[in-house]
């Protein structure tokens, strides 16, 4: 996943994080999948934490793309994205 800034129109700064969620499963279809966003300082300090929903559905053996709105801190120098849950449908 990586973080993408773009400037708005109003001079405010939108950052996006975008990446790819993968379903490894044979015959499970996910969806409404859970991320843990982690922000992490310039000592490598755990600073904040944010969740974030991605409502799709996510079939068997697929790669699925994502793009979040989000608002890391200013002190942020790296992340790490995680998930924490996904719900399985039949």
């Amino acid at each position: 996943a990586k973080i993408r800034n773009e400037a708005e129109a109003t001079s405010k700064s939108a950052n996006f994080l975008y990446g790819t969620i993968s379903n490894t499963a044979m015959n499970t279809k996910f969806k409404d999948v859970v991320l843990l966003v982690k922000y992490y300082s310039n000592t490598n300090d755990l600073i904040e934490t944010a969740e974030f929903v991605v409502y799709k559905f996510f079939e068997p053996n697929t790669r699925t793309k994502f793009e979040l709105n989000v608002r890391p801190p200013e002190t942020m120098q790296t992340f790490d994205i995680e998930v924490k849950n996904a719900k399985a449908t039949s």
